[in-house]
């Protein structure tokens, strides 16, 4: 997409030490278009494939996505759940899929920014990340990104 654009993509991770688990490299999300079939018709779709590595053995984990416009709009916030066991030192590979509202907002999606949101471990601890390096980060493309902003964006109905 946007082929005369010299703008590339800017793809942003935030780690948070303290979690029993992590993000490994840097994690991005692409638009792909999705052609016809006889199920549903074409469509663009964010998508992204990410690793997950384990600290102690896990029950379930959240990551998130901020996604952001190429005016630097705060566009959706996009939210991806495993429930799966994990072993202590064990890297779990994902991949998430979501729908985009329309070809506009393909054709400006700009950046996103991606962090491990919540954690669940065997013991049943539920940790949460620290979200003032991710505010810190997503300040940088919309000043008036806010908390709120962090929970994942409902559909339109």
């Amino acid at each position: 997409m946007n082929k005369e654009s010299s703008l590339e993509r800017e793809f942003i991770t935030v780690i948070d030490k303290t979690l029993p688990a992590g993000l490994t490299g840097c994690v991005g999300v692409w638009t792909v278009y999705e052609p016809e079939t006889d199920y549903r018709p074409a469509q663009y779709v964010y998508a992204s494939r990410y690793s997950v590595k384990a600290l102690e053995e896990i029950r379930a984990f959240e990551t998130r996505f901020l996604v952001f416009n190429v005016w630097g709009r705060h566009v959706q916030t996009l939210s991806s759940s495993v429930i799966a066991d994990v072993a202590a030192g064990a890297t779990r590979q994902c991949a998430s899929q979501w729908m985009l509202y329309d070809e506009n907002e393909a054709c400006e999606y700009y950046a996103s920014i991606a962090y491990l949101a919540t954690v669940r471990t065997a013991s049943g601890h539920v940790f949460e990340t620290n979200i003032a390096p991710i505010l810190a980060e997503a300040k940088k493309f919309s000043s008036k990104f806010s908390a709120d902003d962090l929970a994942p964006t409902p559909r339109p109905k």
